[in-house]
């Protein structure tokens, strides 16, 4: 592989001594061109690569307010991705994808440089990864994602960041608009910085289509929404479609990521593109499945590090797709079939969905006998080796678990009379999400006060609370909010992400004081499972402004005991509920 002229002295070097101060100092001395600018490399007496200090790393360090005063070597990142000097040029890309994976460090998807070192571990150069890729020749592909959501979004800034090309396409203005300003509109950790980097730097672009046939690789990543009555909305996987045969060419690689029922791939995805475009899939272009299994809060980490399973139109469509994301992950899992692809994702969904299913109704069994349905749980689960049971939650929300059980159902009932576990797995976790106001109006009536008295305060209104998002769709959380807004005196929402102004449009009122909003509720209902929630100190508060109050612990993250201690106090969790 080759360097650049002047190698290391292009770049800042430190000795592991040197102060953090110094440090700073020296890489903003390194202007000009030809130098390397952002980055310092830590080395022994004999240049050996002991670390780096990035510009990024400065800014959290001062965010932290570390003492500028201490050695660098207090804050260096001791494992830097490295290459050898003499690497192989058609090496490069994945020497690069498999070093990244492995670390453990979220950062380490936002690698802007690469130190390049000798036989012996010594510095050699810093070089730009962009520049680097596109000097290898591996820098081949350019990629149209459609859809920058919660899903596209994330896979387009990280396909950017491994050295494709990415042309980021999304029909909304207001989106467009939101990702040019900074402005994600949700909260995924690491996204934020990494698309600033990628946007900056010109390798992705964001457009509302794509009007030249520039690009050779096409991935769909819309949303598929099912109506409350099981329909599944396909106009964006439909739009996409023929929003690609418009610049689709011979040779490109169409892959549809979205969730869809199985077949809707063979059956209209390529039917659609053959119409419009003029072209013969499997023998013009390439078409393949690869669905997307991440999570939210974990998506950058995840499209590293989970394997991706891929279906194609042929075999050579399949290897094609294996190819292109060999690029992203280490792990690539063929399949059979499109179909078969389609349904791994259908599965996926749908068995965690109807796992969590099992729990839900045994806590709403539980709540027959007055047993902690957690306690339950967490004995059957205790040094037993086999099928460990989830913990119950008052309800299963967020946009795919809500979904998928739906369109696997239909994918394989006939939505009437043959309805599968999917469907009756969705049932029972809609029932659990019913269970927060069964307790509310219980302790309500138990009370001989109504409703329509009660000030009421719900702590947790994203679909989940870890890995944290702001994501209210389809949350059980805000549903039971939404409710309660037009039953009860009064409603304040507090959430550890979820922002005031994202509450607005839904008309609820956000508690800016969290102990002011306890000390003055009659009931406080925890409605997802944020790690804030145990220590914003809710027994303390109690225990200062005692009153008859119901505290629902609905993830079983306070003490029981130490609730149930407060006079007044009507503590409840799933399954069970304090007998005053």
């Amino acid at each position: 592989m080759a360097t650049n002229s002047g190698g290391a002295d292009r770049v800042t070097t430190v000795s592991p001594d040197s102060t953090i101060d110094f440090t700073v100092r020296r890489m903003a001395e390194k202007h000009g061109a030809g130098k390397v600018y952002g980055i310092a490399v830590v080395v022994d007496d004999d240049a050996r690569v002991l670390g780096i200090l990035t510009d990024g790393d400065v800014r959290r360090a001062y965010a932290k307010d570390i003492d500028f005063s201490l050695p660098v070597s207090e804050i260096m990142v001791t494992d830097p991705v490295v290459l050898p000097r003499d690497e192989e040029p058609r090496n490069i890309l994945g020497h690069l994808t498999r070093q990244i994976a492995s670390k453990s460090r979220l950062t380490t998807n936002m690698v802007g440089h690469v130190v390049v070192v000798d036989d012996a571990g010594r510095l050699e150069d810093v070089i730009d990864v962009v520049d680097l890729l596109a000097r290898s020749g591996t820098m081949s592909d350019n990629v149209a994602v459609y859809g920058l959501g919660f899903i596209g979004l994330p896979l387009a800034v990280t396909l950017s960041n491994v050295g494709h090309r990415v042309y980021g396409v999304d029909i909304s203005a207001r989106v467009r608009a939101d990702i040019a300003a900074g402005s994600l509109g949700f909260h995924e950790p690491g996204l934020e910085d990494m698309l600033s980097i990628v946007v900056e730097n010109g390798m992705l672009t964001i457009h509302e289509r794509i009007t030249e046939p520039n690009c050779n690789v096409h991935i769909v990543a819309v949303g598929t929404p099912v109506s409350a009555d099981g329909v599944i909305d396909e106009r964006g996987v439909i739009g996409a479609a023929e929003h690609i045969a418009e610049v689709l060419k011979r040779g490109d690689l169409v892959q549809l990521r979205s969730t869809v029922p199985v077949g809707c791939t063979r059956q209209r995805f390529i039917r659609l593109l053959e119409q419009r475009s003029r072209l013969t899939a499997g023998v013009d272009f390439f078409v393949a499945f690869a669905p997307e299994r991440t999570v939210e809060g974990e998506a950058l980490k995840e499209l590293r590090s989970l394997p991706q399973i891929v279906g194609g139109l042929s075999a050579r469509c399949l290897e094609k797709a294996a190819t292109f994301w060999s690029t992203v992950t280490n792990t690539i899992v063929r399949v059979d079939s499109l179909e078969a692809a389609e349904m791994v994702k259908l599965a996926n969904n749908t068995f965690r969905d109807l796992s969590f299913a099992f729990a839900n109704e045994l806590a709403v069994l539980c709540d027959k006998h007055n047993l902690d349905a957690f306690a339950v749980v967490e004995a059957a689960n205790e040094g037993y080796p086999r099928d460990r049971i989830p913990k119950p939650s008052p309800g299963v929300g967020g946009y795919c678990l809500t979904k998928d059980p739906l369109i696997y159902d239909r994918s394989i009932g006939d939505g009437e009379t043959q309805r599968t576990l999917g469907y009756h797995g969705r049932a029972a976790n809609e029932r659990a999400a019913a269970y927060p106001r069964k307790v509310i109006e219980h302790w309500s009536a138990s009370r001989e006060s109504p409703l329509t008295e009660l000030s009421v305060l719900c702590i947790g209104v994203a679909f989940k609370g870890y890995p944290e998002t702001n994501d209210i769709r389809n949350s059980t959380a805000l549903s039971f909010a939404l409710w309660a807004a037009g039953a009860v005196l009064s409603l304040r929402v507090w959430d550890a992400v979820v922002s005031g102004e994202a509450l607005v449009p839904h008309g609820l009122e956000f508690a800016e004081d969290i102990r002011a909003a306890l000390a003055q509720a009659d009931a406080i209902m925890l409605l997802n499972n944020h790690p804030a929630h145990k220590i914003i100190g809710v027994p303390r508060v109690l225990n200062e402004h005692r009153k008859p109050r119901l505290v629902f612990d609905g993830w079983h993250q306070l003490d029981r005991t130490e609730l149930e201690r407060i006079p007044g106090m009507t503590y409840a969790t799933m399954g069970y509920s304090t007998r005053r």
